[in-house]
């Protein structure tokens, strides 16, 4: 088992149990998880189990690498809620004294960057490109302290809401990124109705994020067709299609903003062609996809780094929305992967 003062992700089980008699499964603990950047996506349901057996499924994630110093991270943030639990501090004092720097800020922050609500829920910064973690977002702000990514220059929104599915306010959700493009200062370029066909845009407009309102359907991005009707498209095929963009274009996205339902699962997958990916598990409401873009965008100017925004405007949202919509955006959120400076 970890002792205290090594770099080990591996919860021992005497902080297994301390955890859970600190923070019980549910609010508690996703509120700590969420602080310490844990991957939303590999959140465990508070459902139905006991305490242990809830951190008990976060230690497996974590001895498995999920976030860079997990096992750190988890302790120095219950730390920072109980300053004076014997546990917590000899942990976080034990990496302290073993970290070069001396403090265990210092230890945490070496080796790459933690996770941050998934993975992603929603994450460490990989040793390659954004994708290689495989599992939710940057925590908060490793870029930042290194001077940051550039600020976003352009943003190609596409929208499809075909007959025959419930209207999506892809217009509205559209005009809200137009209005904070306006306040910050980066272009949007819109596709209305947009077919598939109409990604190609990216090759003439080359944006550095492409937001895409639709609906989200097993593995499937619903586009419109040449008539307004339902044209289901695998993630898959619209994965290659940016992948060849990228290979033989030059095309490099720093983003992909997946606003539609049950686009969870799919995220993993565009991490090969984006910096950062951007979507939801579960339902996504309308009006809370509108808030949630008008938070993200407009938070551009101060907050660069496209998955710290991310994360920042999760929670913007949810206390603007103030119901049951908000807290789903928030805890249904996935980010994956880092968005580098430079």
């Amino acid at each position: 088992m970890a002792g205290a003062d090594d770099d080990t992700t591996e919860l021992t089980a005497e902080e297994i149990t301390a955890l859970a008699r600190a923070f019980g499964p549910g609010p508690a603990a996703r509120s700590l998880l969420r602080k310490a950047g844990f991957p939303a996506d590999l959140m465990p349901s508070p459902v139905g189990v006991t305490a242990e057996e809830f951190w008990y499924a976060v230690a497996e994630p974590l001895a498995a690498g999920a976030m860079a110093h997990g096992r750190l991270r988890v302790l120095k943030a219950a730390l920072d809620r109980y300053p004076y639990h014997p546990l917590f501090r000899a942990a976080v004092d034990g990496a302290a004294a073993a970290s070069p720097s001396g403090t265990a800020d210092g230890a945490a922050a070496g080796g790459g960057g933690s996770g941050a609500s998934d993975g992603a829920g929603a994450s460490g910064k990989p040793a390659g490109s954004g994708g290689a973690r495989g599992s939710g977002a940057a925590a908060p702000s490793e870029g930042a302290a290194a001077g940051g990514p550039k600020p976003i220059g352009s943003v190609l929104v596409a929208g499809a809401s075909p007959h025959g599915r419930d209207p999506l306010r892809a217009a509205r959700e559209a005009r809200a990124i137009e209005a904070a493009a306006a306040r910050v200062g980066f272009s949007v370029h819109h596709s209305p109705a947009a077919a598939v066909t109409d990604l190609q845009r990216i090759l003439d407009l080359r944006p550095e994020v492409l937001h895409l309102i639709c609906h989200g359907e097993d593995a499937h991005l619903v586009f419109e067709d040449a008539f307004g009707g339902a044209h289901r498209v695998t993630a898959d095929s619209v994965v290659r299609l940016l992948r060849s963009y990228r290979c033989h274009a030059g095309v490099r996205l720093r983003g992909v903003v997946l606003a539609a339902c049950h686009t969870g699962p799919l995220a993993a997958a565009f991490t090969e062609v984006a910096r950062v990916v951007i979507a939801h598990h579960g339902e996504l409401d309308d009006e809370a996809a509108v808030a949630y873009a008008a938070a993200l965008y407009g938070l551009l100017d101060r907050v660069p780094a496209l998955h710290d925004a991310a994360l920042v405007a999760a929670d913007q949202a949810a206390a603007a929305l103030g119901d049951d919509y908000g807290v789903e955006l928030r805890e249904n959120l996935v980010v994956r992967g880092w968005d580098a400076p430079g």
